[in-house]
């Protein structure tokens, strides 16, 4: 039978078609959508030596997930904002950052979350903590603490620990506790719990908290602490320390990762000795445990820094944010499965992360509509001069004290 001209120039239409058809029925996009994470960060002020590497390793758990695909039909992209440790740019860097299209937060400078609260509820853009302050979790809105536990309820948890578990632990008096760290968030957040937590116990007795302006000299708070029995030292430590322990202070320094955080100034002052015992309440394990995610973490150190190891980790805590970032990169990959790449906003993430919850190292973390850190058990580990290290005192995970 004779066909058509027509029949044959439409049935060539129709063969062309057949592709763009069934493209336009394909549910996957054919590109990857791109997750943009925002690090708002101190990278050359006071703090740069310690939050320098918390941004090395959150890069190399995006490299991570990105080269093998881990969450399909995204690619995550990191973008920082050097704050230099200065609240004056907490606003500008915010500001910047969520220009150049950062569909999260990370920030690791404590008093940023506070300072942008207000413009984090305004935009309904996501922030995750480093440095949990009770503030920016007050009222619970778009700020959360991954990995982390508010510092009032770590220091709760930590002083009812070495009161119940310190050999050394005063058996007919009252325990004299008290500390001296710099001016800032962290350091205020700690003595202002660490105070609330003696007056409410009658096991401990406040001596004095000193929170002075950036110095190096510690002689007078050395003075007044020095018939302490639990100290919380400046945070580096290298100066009061040396101050205290010359003044004649004999007190067990005690603390949390905003102190091992500066474990490299231990390294290089060589304080072994003078901070000999020191307990440390601690979100995640050790370096020196052999969990599975701290060896995930040294794997993936050994793999993007083999010469620089023993530097890095030498280093303090910073490196172990690979374990909080897989927790976030979770979540996103978690978030993206329920409403689909392209449609993935902060707002959807922080819908999910309300019902969040992941196990780490046989540690649960989880959030709620009112429960903005995620960790719900805490572990301590003591300073080791001889190994020259931290180790842990309490095998299992202790549970989180919230009142003192």
């Amino acid at each position: 039978m004779k066909k058509s001209k027509n029949g044959l120039f439409f049935l060539g239409i129709l063969l062309l078609a057949l592709p763009l058809l069934f493209a336009c029925g394909d549910k996957e996009p054919s590109e990857s959508v791109t997750i943009t994470i925002g690090n708002h960060t101190d990278a050359t002020g006071v703090a740069s030596n310690a939050m320098a590497v918390i941004t090395t390793a959150l890069g190399d758990t995006i490299d991570y997930y990105n080269e093998r695909n881990l969450i399909p039909g995204v690619t995550l992209k990191l973008i920082t904002y050097d704050n230099q440790y200065d609240p004056s740019r907490d606003v500008p860097g915010y500001q910047m950052l969520k220009q150049e299209g950062a569909d999260v937060i990370f920030g690791t400078v404590a008093s940023t979350a506070v300072t942008l609260k207000p413009f984090l509820e305004k935009d309904k853009m996501v922030m995750i903590m480093m440095s949990p302050n009770k503030a920016a979790f007050d009222p619970p809105g778009w700020v959360f603490a991954l990995g982390n536990a508010r510092y009032d309820e770590q220091i709760n948890t930590l002083l009812k620990w070495i009161s119940e578990n310190d050999p050394d632990f005063p058996k007919d008096r009252p325990a004299r506790i008290g500390g001296a760290m710099l001016d800032e968030s962290a350091g205020q957040a700690i003595l202002e719990a660490a105070e609330r937590y003696a007056n409410a116990n009658p096991e401990y007795e406040w001596v004095e908290g000193f929170l002075p302006q950036l110095t190096f000299k510690w002689d007078t708070q050395a003075e007044a602490l020095k018939d302490c029995d639990y100290v919380f030292p400046a945070a580096p430590p290298q100066s009061f320390v040396k101050d205290y322990r010359e003044a004649g202070g004999k007190g067990k320094f005690i603390g949390t990762d905003a102190h091992v955080a500066f474990m490299g100034q231990i390294y290089d002052a060589d304080l072994w000795d003078d901070m000999d015992g020191m307990y440390a309440i601690r979100p995640f394990r050790w370096w020196t445990d052999d969990s599975e995610y701290t060896l995930f973490t040294r794997q993936l150190l050994d793999e993007n820094h083999s010469g620089q190891v023993e530097e890095i980790i030498h280093n303090g805590v910073g490196y172990i944010t690979v374990q909080p970032a897989v927790m976030l990169l979770e979540a996103i990959k978690e978030t993206v499965e329920d409403v689909g790449a392209e449609n993935f906003t902060s707002e959807d993430l922080y819908n999910h992360l309300q019902s969040f919850s992941m196990n780490f190292d046989g540690c649960q973390h989880s959030f709620s509509e009112i429960k903005r850190t995620s960790s719900d058990y805490l572990n301590i580990h003591q300073l080791d001069a001889e190994r020259k290290d931290f180790f842990l005192a309490h095998e299992g995970w202790i549970p989180i004290v919230t009142e003192p």
